[in-house]
């Protein structure tokens, strides 16, 4: 079965609809620059007014300083996608997975078209996620990434689960989920009416689509 994640959460009724869809994560996204932000205080109240039931909470940061993540952390947020640039220092990245731990750990290198994933991240997550390339913003762009080459590197390394993102949405799933094979899909700018605010006919068709395939 192929995960699913509902990224860009604001508002208590896009959650609840992603819920009765079934999803397996909910993804807030902490970074201020986004324009799907929200505060911690914030995710929290959104997060206690849901019955998560088995699906787990998502905090999105970029970059965030080991004081921040701990703070994050300290939230209780279920996992941690961490966005960042693939040259970062790993001294950083070994203290967030200190931190939350490998196996709540996900890691998003920010990666254009010429870059590949460094594989020495590896060691410090056991997921990773891949995401559409813009050089002005991480994420959230609507931009597909190179689902071929998603695939590879899934197939080369079968240890790491391995999550796609990247303007995925009913019009273009059934070929991402085809040449890409991902274990789980990050869905946001692509089942939206506009910038966190999602739309249950997008979400519901994706969904369906993922199923039948």
């Amino acid at each position: 079965m192929t995960l699913i994640k509902v990224c860009g959460i604001t508002r208590s009724q896009d959650a609840q609809m992603a819920l009765d869809l079934n999803v397996d994560f909910l993804g807030f996204i902490l970074h201020e620059q986004s324009p799907r932000f929200v505060s911690i205080p914030t995710s929290l109240s959104l997060r206690n007014s849901l019955e998560l039931g088995k699906a787990k909470s998502v905090a999105v940061q970029v970059n965030p300083t080991p004081k921040e993540l701990e703070n994050t952390k300290n939230a209780g947020f279920d996992f941690f996608q961490l966005h960042f640039n693939p040259f970062a220092d790993r001294r950083r990245i070994s203290d967030w997975s200190r931190i939350v731990g490998k196996d709540r750990l996900w890691l998003a290198p920010r990666l254009n078209a010429e870059s590949t994933i460094p594989e020495d991240i590896f060691s410090f997550a056991n997921t990773i996620l891949v995401d559409g390339y813009s050089k002005d913003r991480y994420g959230g762009t609507g931009k597909v990434a190179d689902w071929s080459s998603f695939n590879q590197c899934q197939k080369m390394n079968p240890e790491i689960r391995w999550m796609l993102a990247g303007g995925l949405g009913p019009q273009n799933i059934r070929q991402a989920m085809q040449q890409a094979s991902p274990a789980g899909v990050d869905l946001n700018s692509g089942i939206e009416e506009s910038p966190g605010i999602k739309s249950r006919i997008k979400l519901k068709e994706t969904i369906q689509t993922i199923s039948k395939i």
